[in-house]
């Protein structure tokens, strides 16, 4: 009973009146399940089930991209703090669900909550992504939402800027060097 320690208190004064109602602080999610309480007064005595359900929406998801070594590159839908495992759902930029092709993972925490994550490969192609996370009860869907543009998998980011970078320096350098041609008079205009 550990868990509970510090978290739980009678209602001292209400127990003359009757009622032996137990007040739970700090609800966890590892706190759900059937509690039975117990009243033994010498000439009756009671016994109750009650069931507590304790639900957690989770946090905004969070869409990355990334490319595992030596696989194609992929997006990765997070969220944390969910209670019970959330339906996940894909959809491309014209709301074709894609579902189909992604995976999902999870994780407990220490404090029971659990870390979903999504992913789902991405084509070299330009599309928009979102990713939508439900509760299986009712309650709001959080949704995430990404563009992707890619060049070509597994091609990184500073390879690309670096190639864009090196033809503007050899564009620069070729019209310097023709510039610096006609001050000097070797190449000298035709009309």
């Amino acid at each position: 009973m550990q868990a509970y320690k510090g978290r739980t208190a009678l209602f001292r004064e209400e127990l003359l009146n009757g009622n032996v109602s137990l007040r739970l602080q700090d609800v966890r999610v590892s706190d759900r399940g059937l509690y039975r309480c117990f009243v033994d007064s010498g000439l009756w005595n009671d016994e109750v089930h009650i069931t507590l359900n304790v639900e957690a929406l989770g946090d905004q998801p969070s869409i990355s991209i990334g490319s595992p070594e030596d696989q194609q590159t992929r997006l990765e839908c997070t969220s944390d703090k969910w209670g019970t495992t959330p339906d996940v759902t894909w959809r491309d930029m014209n709301g074709v669900d894609v579902t189909s092709e992604s995976s999902v993972t999870e994780d407990r925490d220490n404090e029971g909550f659990l870390r979903v994550r999504s992913f789902i490969p991405i084509k070299q192609e330009f599309n928009v992504f979102s990713c939508l996370m439900r509760s299986k009860v009712p309650k709001p869907d959080w949704h995430a939402g990404l563009t992707v543009y890619v060049f070509s998998p597994g091609v990184s980011g500073w390879l690309v800027v670096f190639w864009l970078s090196l033809l503007l320096y050899m564009a620069v350098a070729a019209w310097l060097i023709f510039q610096w041609r006609r001050m000097t008079g070797v190449c000298k205009p035709c009309c």
